[in-house]
């Protein structure tokens, strides 16, 4: 994907936040995050994030904003609350489920709670990273790539 673009849609991201656009309701727009700390929270799972997902991190916040509830924290900057390495580590170790057929993808990444049993996914096995909606126990597609959900997020009045 063209860097020109990834940094404009960033931009834009940024301006909806900024609005107020955004799901602050969840948690005020952290501090974003250094690339050192992106690759801490990245070696706890094992693999690498797609390069627009780091952005949001690095550029924006460390959660908090996006639709929904927001985007959670990267890594557990309070334990007590969501975070994205926290919930994938949880969901791979989840005992109950291991050699099942709901047993966790591997490189998929829940990040954001919308409502209901209604989470949002990325699948981190492509520089893309496509968008899933994990609902009742079943995961869907959702969008192609997070560069087209965040397109369709900023195209719409969903405020939060």
């Amino acid at each position: 994907m063209d860097e020109e673009y990834l940094l404009d849609l960033v931009i834009r991201v940024i301006r909806k936040v900024e609005k107020r656009e955004s799901a602050v309701n969840y948690k005020e727009v952290s501090e974003s995050l250094s690339f050192k700390e992106v690759e801490v929270a990245e070696a706890k799972p094992g693999f690498k994030l797609p390069p627009l997902f780091r952005m949001l991190y690095t550029q924006i916040g460390n959660g908090g904003f996006g639709p929904g509830q927001g985007l959670y924290p990267l890594d557990d900057s309070d334990p007590g609350e969501e975070s994205v390495v926290k919930d994938f580590l949880f969901n791979k170790e989840d005992t109950m489920y291991v050699g099942t057929e709901y047993e966790w993808p591997e490189k998929l990444l829940e990040f954001c709670y919308l409502h209901g049993d209604d989470f949002l996914c990325i699948d981190c096995n492509s520089e893309e990273g496509p968008i899933l909606l994990f609902s009742d126990g079943e995961i869907s597609p959702r969008a192609p790539s997070l560069a087209a959900w965040l397109e369709t997020w900023l195209g719409s009045k969903d405020k939060g």
